[in-house]
């Protein structure tokens, strides 16, 4: 049954893998290893504690199983005009299909599951590259990020609770490490803007990973270390994917998304309120899922202009 539903989804061009439901515990517990190494900062810590929920849903059929699906995800395009010049931002994999590719995913999960009597719910809150390194679906680059070689690291994570029965031979359960191809490169370490990636731990500084300051709600302000040419996306970062080389065949894979026009970007700019949006404005943020960090987004967007037209900073207000 399993082998069967994780064809099916292959030939829908995802990757998937399932394990038992039972090394939730284990995941949680290798979170709360790293806090104890001391690598993560007290900020990180209470993010992940925030984000994370390792309890099980009360469910008519109890949960015995998790699959994580892996869908090839591209970098987005939006071009912002303002003061008659179209500024082009970037948006990595993952951000604008991060709640509408999962439900996709269900539905051909579902297909399968429910002709046998069981279901399939998603779940938003586990940590996904954890999983998905140890069912062996990818593994970790240099750089934290997952990888798997018909998608290099342009892919989106979904998992998904089942009250599907796993067994051991169902599953698999790899061990946790930087893959081998990364000991002899430093691509993402010479890029790295922040020095986030070290190498010397397997870990990186996430508190000086440059995402950190532009997409996390309540984070500080750019600190001055941060270099103004720095900035890359709207919001993000993609220096340490974009010259990995398991990526070759990847970063070519553009989808321009949206046209933001001159009064549409100047309110963006000034901050305005995301209520205080016009309608249709709100819409497009909505549609491509970046309403979810309009927190941070003007002051993103300010710093990605200047960064990539070295225009002075009181030109974008």
């Amino acid at each position: 049954m399993v082998e069967r539903i994780l064809e099916y989804l292959q030939k829908k061009g995802y990757a998937a893998r399932i394990i038992s439901v039972k090394h939730l515990k284990e995941f949680q517990n290798e979170i709360e290893k790293l806090n104890e190494a001391k690598y993560l900062d007290a900020g990180m810590y209470k993010l992940f504690n925030d984000f994370h929920n390792f309890n099980i849903p009360a469910s008519a059929n109890p949960i015995k199983s998790i699959f994580i699906v892996a869908s090839s995800s591209p970098i987005v395009k939006i071009n912002f005009n303002y003061n008659g010049v179209r500024f082009p931002a970037l948006i990595p994999p993952t951000y604008t299909e991060y709640y509408k590719k999962p439900e996709e995913i269900k539905q051909h999960l579902n297909e399968m599951l429910e002709s046998c009597g069981y279901n399939a719910v998603r779940v938003a809150r586990l940590p996904e590259k954890l999983i998905a390194v140890r069912s062996g679906l990818a593994k970790y680059g240099a750089n934290n990020i997952t990888y798997i070689p018909e998608f290099g690291s342009f892919f989106l994570l979904s998992a998904f609770y089942s009250d599907l029965p796993c067994t051991g031979t169902d599953e698999t359960w790899s061990d946790i490490r930087v893959m081998d191809v990364c000991k002899n490169c430093h691509a993402c370490i010479s890029k790295c803007p922040t020095a986030a990636i070290t190498g010397d731990r397997f870990l990186i500084k996430a508190e000086r990973c440059l995402t950190y300051y532009n997409e996390f709600k309540g984070t500080p302000e750019f600190p001055d270390w941060i270099a103004p040419e720095s900035h890359n996306c709207l919001v993000g970062c993609l220096r340490c994917q974009l010259p990995c080389p398991l990526n070759r065949e990847q970063i070519e894979k553009v989808e321009v998304l949206a046209e933001i026009d001159e009064a549409e970007t100047s309110l963006i700019l000034e901050n305005r309120g995301f209520e205080e949006l016009p309608p249709a404005l709100a819409a497009k943020l909505e549609e491509l899922n970046i309403s979810m960090y309009y927190h941070h987004l003007s002051s993103n967007l300010k710093a990605l202009i200047n960064s990539k037209y070295r225009l002075p900073q009181n030109n974008i207000m």
